[in-house]
């Protein structure tokens, strides 16, 4: 049986990483629980809620992520709310934290994400606006 986990950053848009988690049956895991490596090795596929400040990811996720063991075959999908998105975009987003997936050793099978308040720059008023 396949048993996926989610580690999130605080920051949750629309509880995205709540809906996404119910429907994939997900643990949820802070990656600032001092638990959040106690089962590491029993999960099968992992979720990052990419949380974003100024336009570039939290440092303290890239930190998580680069203090995770290798791993072999394990799978990985990395998601985020943005209000303003485009595919050259989120590649440009996203490619720090893949690289550091992939140098880890997990086999990514996707990147996604939905619209979602911005919550950390003058975008912030504009995204508000749209709700």
């Amino acid at each position: 049986m396949v048993k996926p986990v989610i580690y999130i950053h605080p920051y949750d848009n629309r509880n995205l990483c709540y809906k996404i988690a119910d429907k994939i049956k997900a643990s949820i895991i802070n990656i600032h629980a001092k638990s959040a490596l106690i089962d590491f090795e029993s999960y099968d596929i992992f979720g990052f809620g990419v949380g974003y400040d100024t336009g570039k990811n939290y440092p303290q996720l890239l930190k998580f992520v680069e203090n995770l063991p290798n791993v072999e075959n394990k799978k990985a999908f990395i998601f985020s709310t943005i209000v303003i998105t485009s595919e050259k975009r989120m590649e440009k987003d996203y490619e720090k934290l893949l690289n550091l997936l992939k140098a880890k050793g997990f086999v990514i099978i996707n990147d996604f994400n939905a619209k979602g308040f911005n919550t950390s720059s003058i975008l912030k008023c504009i995204s508000e606006m749209d709700s």
